[in-house]
């Protein structure tokens, strides 16, 4: 029996992905200005489903399935990695965990939910950019983690350190850093309001963005270092 082979390329796969990213941000816009410029009555059921800031809804969807194959393509490369006995396997297997406890936040929005006994506990009269209280535990992971992986991440090669950083900074950008400017604008500002939603579609585009390109980087990664990656099924053979 001939082996079938499924061939990923990677600027097939980010062209889709990119092209599904720019329509659902651009559906939320439209229904974001409906919402809040229209006179009459607008049918905020189907702005919700295609809000980029709202939960359980397409966006949601669409960035869960992102990020979750951004962790399935780092655990097959720890799994070949490990195979292969090639270091920082657990940098790897770290990164795949990370990238699906991230996709599963996205789902259940877990660390928003952090905020308000941040609050309590910190006890400051005016918050200001941490106004959502979870980006400080939040700065502080990123910190460590920019530690432990500062030895992972400059092995990696100039071409791919680029593109993992590229990624990195762009998701981080709209995860902490609009998140920062978002908390500060609607501590003084409330944030039912077209400016803040303004700031928070910017702030999940980012993160889309960021996720698109990191699963780029993780294609084109896998392709220099293997080229092609078999899936046998069945168990496994002893030879006589």
């Amino acid at each position: 029996m001939s082996d079938l082979q499924i061939r990923l390329s990677p600027r097939a796969i980010t062209r889709a992905l990119a092209g599904a990213a720019i329509l659902l941000v651009l559906l939320s816009v439209a229904g974001q200005l409906w919402f809040h410029l229209t006179p009459r009555e607008s049918p905020w059921g189907i702005v919700g489903f295609f809000n980029v800031d709202f939960e359980m809804n397409l966006p949601t969807f669409f960035s869960v399935l992102v990020l979750l194959l951004a962790a399935l393509l780092l655990a097959i490369i720890a799994i070949l990695k490990r195979q292969a006995r090639a270091p920082y396997v657990f940098h790897w297997g770290l990164l795949a965990l990370g990238m699906f406890i991230i996709g599963m936040d996205e789902f259940t929005a877990l660390h928003e939910k952090l905020s308000e006994p941040l609050r309590r506990l910190l006890a400051w009269e005016v918050m200001g950019a941490f106004h959502f209280a979870w980006v400080i535990p939040g700065i502080i992971l990123v910190a460590v983690l920019a530690v432990l992986y500062y030895r992972f991440v400059m092995d990696l090669g100039r071409e791919m350190r680029i593109r993992f950083l590229v990624s990195g900074f762009v998701f981080l950008a709209g995860a902490i850093g609009l998140e920062l400017i978002g908390g500060r604008y609607a501590e003084a500002h409330g944030s039912w309001n077209l400016t803040y939603s303004m700031i928070t579609t910017v702030e999940e585009s980012l993160e889309m963005a960021g996720s698109i390109l990191l699963v780029d980087a993780l294609i084109r990664y896998m392709a220099r270092e293997y080229g092609a990656v078999r899936l046998v099924l069945g168990e496994k053979r002893e030879h006589s």
